[in-house]
């Protein structure tokens, strides 16, 4: 209405924001009611007329005798009666959804029932024993507190129970068939009684009273698991579901990153949800996960982006190099700040590179037996030992405890360092000033691998490869080539081979 001024448009507003806020009130008030019992429907029993308006699909049935029909909608008709159900044995698929049936014993005479769908009732128990065929069952929002019933029932493929008050899987042994379980909003304590589901795919035990997942580790086919709003801590069970591809587990007490480590065999799980438990107050968490779980294509119902996957890698498994860049600007920045450093220092400024005569082998000896002999031959050289944290530190370094190096990396006092697996290696700044102190060149032995750490400003790194020295079977080679030569030649050989000897020493 144009004429309407403003403040009735907030009035008509209001008020049907009112309507339909009391609309949702009253519908989730009756179920309520429904459920606990105390609203009372008025008695309403199936008739002729309501049954023949029900049936549909006309068809042959099970034993190929005859033909009848083989479907009843009775769906949503407030229902508190069914027995005339006992004369259509030939059923193969019947709805009783959104009644209020508390029994459905009629439905026993149904001998050929493929499909049952009774939810939103208040059904106490479902007896369908004289039903072996039945594939399809939903009982949800019901009042059923026990599942035995279900143990006649070898060929059922999918239960829908959700919204019970089930407290235990006991009946479930029995339906080997079984592929998919729904069974959220119940009172379930324990997953026991799931060992014969071995063709078990789909499991949604969401909202119940869980506080552990033992018992679950039988599933071996199971590939979507929802256990989400329960009170697990500890994931271990999942470890052995190895075609896993769909795990919830969200709003749970997962306290610790740890706990990922029990996912990391699961080769097809592509989405994890962990959102609302503590995890998300750890730093990172999400580049820790995408680390662990390189497969990963979801995590708390977010895809993973591009800069995830490349941050996880740097952050949790960065290469060399990176190692290498970080811990230098950490040890500079470090002693930038450190004015007792600063000032005692005989190392490099800004315009004055220091020279550092650096022998790479592919193993620590291969450098340090060399580094000896230079040692020992220029009065103008002096060793420098890295320090170690490994328990038997390698020729050529010093051994340190763990707790001392972080001292040391912490202080300043490092003027680089670098990491073989878990060990830690690191050059002392004081070591070189008291080769600087003396006017020497400073000699370093270190494995080739561990070259990329000397990428850094500051320092002039004269890197000298050391080949591996003469195996056993080469020098047998030798000597056996000699002794097929005759006398004459052997003494040509002799002096040819003291050349190269020398030759070879001259190199070294």
């Amino acid at each position: 209405n144009n004429n309407n001024n403003n403040n009735s448009d907030v009035f008509n507003m209001n008020s049907l924001s009112d309507l339909v806020e009391n609309s949702i009130s009253n519908g989730m008030d009756e179920a309520v009611r429904r459920r606990s019992g105390v609203f009372v429907p008025e008695k309403k029993a199936l008739t002729e007329t309501l049954m023949e308006a029900s049936l549909s699909n006309l068809g042959w049935t099970a034993d190929g005798t005859g033909q009848a029909m083989l479907k009843c909608d009775l769906a949503n008709l407030d229902l508190t009666d069914v027995e005339m159900l006992i004369f259509y044995k030939y059923l193969q698929s019947i709805d009783l959804s959104g009644n209020f049936l508390t029994s459905v014993n009629a439905c026993l005479s149904m001998t050929d029932l493929l499909q049952a769908t009774l939810s939103n009732n208040t059904i106490l128990e479902v007896d369908l024993a004289n039903s072996p065929q039945l594939r399809f069952l939903d009982i949800c929002n019901n009042q059923i507190s026990s599942l035995t019933t279900m143990r006649n029932h070898p060929r059922l493929c999918m239960l829908r129970a959700d919204g019970n008050e089930i407290c235990n899987l006991q009946g479930l042994e029995g339906c080997e068939a079984l592929q998919s379980l729904h069974i959220a909003h119940n009172a379930i304590n324990t997953l026991e009684h799931l060992t014969s589901l071995h063709n078990l795919t789909y499991l949604d035990i969401s909202y119940n009273s869980l506080s552990s997942l033992c018992g679950i580790e039988c599933l071996k086919a199971l590939t979507y698991l929802n256990a989400s709003n329960n009170n697990i801590e500890i994931i271990e069970p999942l470890s052995h579901l190895k075609n896993l591809q769909v795990v919830v587990l969200a709003t749970t007490q997962i306290k610790e990153l740890d706990q990922i480590d029990f996912l990391t065999n699961l080769k097809f799980l592509s989405s994890l949800d962990l959102s609302e438990t503590p995890l998300k107050e750890q730093k990172n968490h999400r580049l820790f996960v995408f680390h662990k779980l390189p497969s990963l294509k979801e995590l708390n119902c977010l895809e993973a982006t591009v800069e995830e996957k490349v941050g996880a890698g740097n952050l949790c498994s960065p290469s060399q190099h990176i190692v290498a860049s970080t811990d230098h600007s950490k040890h500079l920045c470090r002693r930038m700040f450190s004015t007792n450093v600063i000032g005692f220092s005989t190392l490099s400024t800004p315009h004055v590179e220091y020279p550092l005569l650096v022998l790479l082998g592919d193993a620590w000896e291969d450098g340090h037996a060399v580094a000896e002999d230079v040692i020992n031959n220029h009065s103008s050289t002096s060793r420098i030992l890295l320090l170690s944290t490994a328990n038997n530190a390698p020729l050529g370094t010093k051994e340190t405890t763990s707790e001392d190096f972080e001292v040391l990396a912490d202080e300043g006092e490092l003027f680089f360092s670098f990491s073989d697996d878990k060990d830690k290696y690191g050059l002392k700044m004081d070591s070189i000033d008291s080769v600087a102190s003396l006017g020497r060149i400073p000699v370093l032995s270190m494995p080739i691998q561990h070259a990329h750490c000397l990428q850094m400003p500051g320092v002039n790194a004269f890197k000298v490869f050391i080949p591996p020295s003469t195996t056993a079977s080469d020098e047998n080679e030798e000597n056996t080539h000699g002794e097929n030569n005759n006398a004459t030649d052997e003494g040509s050989s002799a002096n040819g081979n003291t050349q190269v000897s020398n030759s070879s020493s001259s190199n070294s």
